[in-house]
């Protein structure tokens, strides 16, 4: 024979901590606290590895290129010359805040404008050429993104969020 014994008290205050997760305040705070690091720590990862389960592997730099960024930088890094890009993906964390019935956040947390802007179109789009010789074809080399793997981390980092608010 089993007996249990519920008090109203412990359910009182797993549901009040339930509440405050569930808010809008509540979600945005997980997401800046376990979101946000997380793609932080991808982005940089596929910078370092030039690319990929989410951008695939970044295309080579065309001889042309090559030649452009002279002996300084070579062939390599690829999406690195200045740092400019990267900086602006790991470097301008996230802005999470809470939005009318949860929360939302924009990664990474500065929009581009001017010269960064064009590189962040070329790095995710690519060019066509036809805007130039300013702006020779260029294939695209994203340096942001999410795919499968990103939402099943979110999906379990917020059930642990939600089983660790209800103990």
């Amino acid at each position: 024979m089993l007996q249990f014994t519920v008090l109203n008290n412990d359910v009182e205050t797993a549901l009040l901590k339930l509440s405050i997760l569930m808010s809008d305040n509540g979600l945005a705070a997980f997401l800046g606290a376990a979101i946000g690091p997380y793609l932080q720590q991808r982005g940089q990862k596929r910078f370092q590895s030039e690319g990929d389960d989410v951008s695939g592997a970044w295309a080579p730099l065309s001889p042309a290129t090559i030649v452009i960024r002279g002996n300084q930088y070579g062939s390599g890094p690829i999406n690195r010359r200045t740092g400019e890009l990267e900086n602006w993906v790991v470097g301008s964390g996230w802005d999470a805040y809470p939005i009318t019935k949860g929360a939302t956040m924009r990664f990474p947390g500065k929009k581009p404008a001017g010269g960064l802007k064009d590189k962040v179109i070329t790095a995710q789009q690519g060019r066509d050429g036809s805007e130039g010789p300013e702006h020779p074809r260029t294939v695209p080399r994203p340096v942001i993104g999410v795919n499968e793997t990103d939402m099943v981390f979110f999906q379990t980092a917020l059930a642990f969020a939600i089983q660790d608010a209800m103990q």
